[in-house]
């Protein structure tokens, strides 16, 4: 996994939390870029695409950087939530660790060259979508797999994102 981190969170809390969130749902994490960035909002999303190559200025915000980077069929953003003083940081953590899941499972059908076209139709609601749907039902199956113990639990990466997130609060109070 290539990480390209535009936020203040350490690498070392991001990358083991989202390569578990990758071989989570069983898509080949290798060669696939992630830009981690800083959402407007509180809440927190993220955006999927079948790319094979990303054009670094948008990875690093320099427009002058033209110099492409191969993917492993597959480009992530995520936008971590705002920090905010009333929010639970486990609940942030654990919200971002969703995300991941539900990208991670559209990487994983780009890979295998699962895409829907809506040439021919009108293009559904979003929750409608059949791509949607299978990455809804896939983070679904993974967190039950990790309560049932059948997976490996993702309870240390998710604590220190959660861990970071209330030292960002504490910070941002002062």
């Amino acid at each position: 996994m290539k990480l390209y981190n535009r936020t203040r969170c350490p690498d070392s809390i991001l990358k083991p939390l989202l390569s578990a969130a990758g071989r989570a749902v069983g898509a080949r994490t290798g060669g696939v870029v992630v830009k981690v960035t800083q959402a407007r909002t509180w809440g927190c999303s993220g955006q999927a695409w079948d790319w094979t190559a990303v054009r670094r200025g948008w990875l690093t915000g320099n427009r002058n950087h033209q110099r492409w980077i191969e993917t492993d069929r597959g480009a992530i953003l995520i936008r971590l939530p705002l920090v905010r003083p009333t929010h639970d940081p486990l609940e942030r953590a654990e919200r971002v660790y969703r995300v991941a899941l539900h990208e991670w499972q559209h990487v994983k059908d780009y890979q295998r060259g699962r895409r829907d076209n809506y040439s021919s139709r009108r293009r559904p609601r979003w929750r409608d979508r059949p791509c949607e749907r299978r990455a809804m039902a896939a983070t679904s199956d993974a967190l039950e797999r990790e309560a049932s113990g059948e997976l490996a639990s993702r309870e240390d990466e998710i604590l220190a994102l959660a861990m970071w997130f209330e030292g960002e609060q504490d910070r941002t109070a002062r």
